[in-house]
């Protein structure tokens, strides 16, 4: 099953363009419960 995923890195605020679509990274600590 493919879903919708968000790059994740060590510094939050930049964008990055995947398959067309603009993301806006996040740290791992923003989005606590997403990395199991």
């Amino acid at each position: 099953m493919k879903r919708d995923t968000v790059p994740v890195v060590r510094h939050s605020g930049d964008e990055v363009r995947l398959d067309d679509r603009k993301y806006t990274l996040v740290r791992e600590d923003d989005i606590p419960g997403v990395v199991a």
